[in-house]
């Protein structure tokens, strides 16, 4: 594995200081670490490429989850479930990183069929905003042609699903739009635009835990027909992007018995508007001693 490399720059604290821009729903602000060349995660579960990111850069269940099915709320019960996320980029390949890590004392992952590839076990749903339009992300065109609904929906805003171990060679998608990306659910057609790894460690049925990480293209604008009619986003440093996540868990039924989502809306997966913002740190080749106090005196300033 690599050895992650973050620099977190005295320069990139004040511009931190200084950011202006907020998040369209939740009251906080979130920053994407800053990645070298040499330090990029490899995608393939293993996430101790990320631990040298400070705590401070967690988006945990404790402090920016919502269970939003059952009402649980935010009296969790850690016991049950857990999830910690991390959000970087790397200006080398132009490329989005996002990793979880999900405690679960139910792994379930074999209730899915030929026929149902894309419910009933537990599923990671990762949402994206990189042009940072905001603005409905699916299903909200109904009175237009399924021809026209089919280049609206994911166009803006993407959500990508993941569900394992795969299933006759299914476990990632997009829903809606961007099959072309997924082929259709049997994974990435083009590693260069889009990878996701992912680990379960644990027997089905028992307690353990589930590890995803994602690589994805900060698309502009994509295309229902493919790579050449879509277009991507530049990422610069002090840039914002968007962010959602949902963990579906599926413990004991043949319906999603909680649905635990950051921000805290459901509808985060179908409109931009409710993402959180994610402003893009400077990258560097060596990890700097900033301690974890100052960076909640930092944080605790932004809100």
């Amino acid at each position: 594995m690599k050895t992650i490399k973050v620099l977190f720059l005295a320069t990139s604290l004040m511009f931190v200081l200084s950011a202006s821009l907020w998040a369209h729903f939740p009251d906080a602000e979130y920053f994407a670490v800053g990645f070298s060349a040499a330090g990029t995660p490899t995608i393939d579960g293993d996430l101790s490429d990320w631990d040298l990111v400070p705590e401070e850069f967690w988006v945990t269940m404790e402090n920016d989850f919502e269970e939003t099915r059952r009402g649980v709320g935010t009296d969790f019960d850690f016991d049950d479930l857990n999830i910690k996320m991390i959000v970087g980029w790397a200006p080398s390949n132009n490329r989005i990183y996002q990793m979880t890590w999900v405690s679960d004392n139910i792994l379930q992952s074999n209730k899915r069929s030929e026929t149902a590839r894309f419910n009933y076990d537990d599923e990671s749903h990762f949402c994206v905003d990189a042009n940072h339009n905001g603005g409905p992300t699916y299903g909200a065109w109904g009175d237009l042609s399924e021809e026209e609904q089919n280049q609206l929906n994911g166009a803006e805003a993407q959500l990508y699903s993941t569900i394992v171990p795969p299933i006759d060679g299914y476990y990632s998608w997009m829903y809606l739009g961007g099959w072309w990306l997924t082929q259709s659910g049997l994974g990435s057609c083009c590693p260069e635009l889009y990878q996701v790894g992912w680990a379960m460690n644990g027997e089905q049925g028992g307690s353990g835990t589930w590890q995803f990480e994602h690589m994805v293209t900060p698309w502009d604008h994509m295309d229902w027909d493919g790579v050449e009619e879509s277009t991507i986003v530049t990422l610069e440093e002090g840039g914002i992007v968007g962010i959602g996540y949902l963990w579906k868990d599926y413990d004991n039924s043949d319906i999603y018995e909680g649905s635990f989502d950051f921000p805290r809306n459901h509808d985060v997966w179908k409109n931009a508007d409710f993402m959180a913002d994610f402003e893009l740190l400077a990258p560097d080749d060596a990890l700097t001693s900033v301690e974890a106090s100052s960076w909640g005196r930092i944080k605790a300033t932004l809100k």
